[in-house]
């Protein structure tokens, strides 16, 4: 089913009456699914009819990185996880996402989430790859904890 099916309106109505994020995978998948499947834009009215909604992409959107970045750009809510891809190749030039990083220093600040991928990823080594992407100190603390704790209106840690 795809992520705008009406059917699913009563879960996000849910989920706002809740206060609780939802996430979506937003990236190319090597399961038995087709991959239109997972495309960001499919969240696009969801996001127009429930305002309130945090709609977290818990993938960087490859092979969208643009339309998931034209997303969360358009839509208060909108947020980009990085789960699933390692920070080191998130701040590779030929990696594709480097319009993700570049908006994740200005408009995207505020949207722009650490996710290790725990156990699929080693933590602390990709907390350090995190802790090298070229983003400003502000930038960097929202990304490795503030934004997320804002969200789930929870205290960030220093």
């Amino acid at each position: 089913m795809i992520i705008s099916n009406k059917q699913l309106y009563p879960f996000y109505a849910k989920c706002v009456e809740l206060g609780v994020p939802m996430g979506l995978h937003s990236s190319m998948s090597f399961s038995n699914r087709p991959m239109y499947m997972s495309y960001p834009m499919h969240i696009d009215q969801v996001a127009l009819d429930f305002p309130e909604l945090n709609i977290l992409f818990v993938n960087p959107g490859f092979p969208w990185v643009n339309e998931l970045v034209a997303l969360a750009r358009r839509h208060p809510r909108v947020h980009i996880c990085t789960s699933a891809v390692r920070a080191k190749y998130l701040g590779h030039p030929s990696a594709d996402y480097q319009m993700l990083i570049h908006h994740a220093n200005s408009m995207l600040a505020d949207k722009f989430i650490y996710a290790s991928s725990y156990p699929l990823l080693p933590f602390d080594r990709n907390l350090e790859e995190a802790k090298q992407l070229p983003l400003k100190v502000e930038s960097m603390k929202k990304f490795l904890g503030d934004n997320i704790a804002r969200i789930l209106k929870m205290e960030s840690k220093p």
